[in-house]
């Protein structure tokens, strides 16, 4: 009997899709064939959080940038920009030793996790090791039969690399699992999940289409992160909104109306983006979109952007499901029982103008002084004058938002600072403590 396939997943999306599939797997048990065993998922990244039995998985990469000093820190984020390096650590050895046979990779951003290239260069160092191996053991500097089995057993461990970069809405819960199905060797399974997805969306499609039919399409805008502003205008976020019968507002300018507002930003939980928005930190175009409502104020959502809309996963349907009520019968029963993680938002509770000041430390304002005049001088990163930390600018973001596909990637800004500053911390733990 064969043996099971081992499986790494250094990306959060691919990780939560491998776990749909295994458990499939186990719920398929009379399709599979019983002599090919279920692959088991042995290694994650750092970032990957969901499900919660991920967890328990050894932890393979770390953020390169773990903080020393002021300078050394800034410098570290500098040089690895510069020479086009990854900003994120994978542990070679600790991979190797997984022997894994499939590693699940992306290969669009190197901002948002472990590139392609990086462990390309770590499977690559694994060959070379193993070539060693070969050579040490027709030296015959091994003299026990059993010692030669080993290592030969060992150096002849193939491993194939897998990249997932979906970009549309079909893409993530379709086309996907075909992929990761034929890569696992549980083609049938990720054919009929495939197949599941499918029709469940075709389903939510038809009832938007309904909810359409006796009446207008909400007029939606969708936003990614406060300030700087960024709309959800491509990719599944403009196919989820269409998808749900909405009608995606590309921009403010030109006085456009706004019936609905969806905020989720990209990597912060519901309770973090309900205190950026009650604190004042967004941009002026918050202004802009309440003068422009007069007395009539767009309904405004808040939504969990960990999990919801910004991952290419299957809850990218659950978050479909949900907006269709949203935009169609936002006081019915569906959507008061249900357990999606999103909050109603008053929009009196956002501070502005002096309030806001007053809610922001002289900490923050000199931080939101600093990242303003870095992004003045076409700047890259900027300073934390508390931490040391380096963090993106709004500018470099601005100018690489269209190569970051990928919604796993964290985005760094000055009105995410206090966050960063949090999971810089773990991150730097995790390292001194050696994962």
């Amino acid at each position: 009997m064969s043996t099971a396939l081992r499986v790494v997943s250094l990306l959060p999306s691919a990780t939560e899709n491998v776990c749909a599939l295994l458990s499939a797997c186990r719920g398929h048990a009379s399709t599979v064939d019983s002599s090919i065993p279920i692959p088991e998922l042995v290694g994650r990244s750092h970032e990957c959080d969901f499900p919660r039995d991920a967890l328990d998985l050894p932890v393979l990469t770390a953020a390169r940038t773990a903080f020393t000093s002021s300078v050394d820190t800034h410098n570290q984020v500098r040089e690895a920009l510069a020479s086009a390096a990854s900003l994120y650590h994978l542990d070679a050895d600790k991979l190797a030793a997984l022997q894994p046979d499939v590693i699940l990779t992306q290969s669009t951003c190197k901002v948002c996790s472990i590139d392609l290239a990086s462990v390309q260069e770590a499977v690559d160092e694994s060959v070379h090791k193993r070539t060693l191996v070969d050579q040490l053991v027709q030296s015959n500097c091994v003299s026990s039969e059993s010692g030669k089995q080993e290592l030969t057993s060992t150096s002849k461990h193939l491993t194939t690399i897998v990249t997932c970069n979906p970009t549309t809405l079909v893409d993530a819960v379709v086309t996907q699992f075909r992929q990761l199905g034929d890569a696992l060797g549980v083609p049938q399974v990720g054919e009929s999940m495939a197949q599941e997805h499918f029709n469940k969306l075709q389903q939510l499609e038809h009832q938007a289409e309904a909810f359409v039919a006796k009446g207008d399409k909400p007029k939606v805008l969708m936003v990614e992160w406060l300030d700087p502003l960024f709309l959800g205008t491509k990719g599944w976020m403009r196919e989820i909104v269409e998808a749900a019968g909405g009608q995606v507002v590309d921009t403010l300018e030109g006085g456009q109306h706004v019936d609905v507002v969806v905020i989720a930003l990209c990597g912060l939980t519901l309770d973090k983006t309900e205190q950026e928005l009650q604190e004042g930190r967004v941009g002026d175009w918050w202004k802009t979109l309440l003068d422009q409502s007069g007395d009539a104020n767009p309904t405004v959502y808040i939504v969990d952007g960990t999990s919801m809309f910004t991952r290419p996963t299957g809850r990218l349907l659950d978050a479909l499901e949900w907006l269709v009520h949203a935009l169609h019968e936002p006081e019915s029963s569906w959507l008061k029982s249900s357990t999606f993680p999103y909050k109603r938002f008053d929009t009196s509770l956002v501070a502005t103008g002096s309030n806001a000041k007053e809610k922001k430390s002289a900490e923050m304002l000199e931080i939101e002084e600093l990242h303003r005049a870095a992004c003045a001088n076409k700047q890259a990163m900027y300073t934390d004058p508390a931490t040391g930390y380096s963090v993106m600018t709004a500018y470099i973001l601005k100018e690489r938002q269209e190569e970051h596909t990928d919604r796993d990637c964290l985005l760094a800004t000055a009105s995410s600072l206090p966050w960063l500053r949090e999971r810089f911390t773990r991150w730097s733990n995790a390292l001194a403590g050696g994962f």
